[in-house]
């Protein structure tokens, strides 16, 4: 009985232990600068577990509490090329991973944004004309008396309920 508590005990420690490694590493580009918060992932074959996580400003990164077995450590980092490489795992490992610089142009980005047509603020009431389609390629006269509240007869403008505002 006492030689079964034993066997027991020590499989319970060679299981803690074994949950006990770490694979730490920094990454670099070829010139040895540190490429800090690259994005560093990493895939247990076994299970199918994904770990992520970013290096530090330094470029270092740390996995902790992992189990023996085969691994896939991957790097990415913005203008570098992908790094992928098998890892297998039975003790504490210490990597450094040089990422080459990349050729690959990012596609260009363009930002648009609209105006709402009538913008009501505490003190006015603002109509873009640029924001209103059937405003579009007319005058300003014409634009004007689309406004909603706003008159045009001829060349004289009047607001609706506010008089004439050509200057009499």
């Amino acid at each position: 009985m006492k030689f079964t508590g034993t066997l027991l005990f020590l499989a319970f420690l060679c299981t803690g232990l074994s949950a006990q490694i770490k694979l730490t590493g920094t990454v670099t580009d070829a010139s040895k600068h540190a490429l800090g918060y690259a994005g560093v992932s990493l895939l247990s074959i076994g299970s199918n577990k994904n770990q992520s996580l970013q290096t530090d400003a330094e470029g270092k990164f740390a996995f902790q509490n992992l189990q023996t077995g085969q691994y896939l450590l991957t790097v990415a980092f913005t203008g570098y090329t992908k790094y992928e490489s098998p890892l297998s795992i039975i003790k504490d490992t210490v990597v450094s991973v040089i990422l080459q610089t990349s050729n690959t142009q990012l596609g260009e980005v363009v930002v648009t944004a609209n105006k709402a047509a009538v913008e009501n603020n505490q003190e006015k009431l603002v109509y873009n004309v640029s924001a209103n389609i059937t405003a579009t390629g007319t005058d300003a006269l014409t634009a004007i008396g689309k406004v909603p509240g706003v008159k045009v007869n001829g060349d004289d403008i009047s607001i609706v309920g506010k008089g004439k505002s050509n200057g009499e």
